[in-house]
């Protein structure tokens, strides 16, 4: 469930990338809701893929939506790297 959205980065190598997707779960698990609800949480999953030589802006989209399986499948509150 839930929204899907992309964040492109560029010039930015596989390590930065997932270092920056890191960076945004955590900053997303730590959001506070006590207006609504002192108990709720958001997390959020990633998936996350590097252009390849010659990759098309299709191919790089699905392997990052393959990815983001990958981590929802493995408990979600995670970012997954495409391979």
């Amino acid at each position: 469930g839930g929204e899907e959205f992309v964040v492109i980065l560029s010039n930015t190598g596989a390590t930065a990338a997932e270092l920056i997707g890191e960076r945004l779960r955590q900053a997303v698990r730590n959001l506070e809701f006590r207006e609504l609800d002192p108990a709720l949480t958001m997390t959020v999953s990633l998936g996350c893929s590097t252009l390849l030589p010659t990759e098309t802006a299709d191919s790089l989209l699905r392997r990052a939506d393959n990815a983001l399986y990958v981590a929802k499948r493995e408990g979600r509150n995670r970012l997954a790297m495409a391979s």
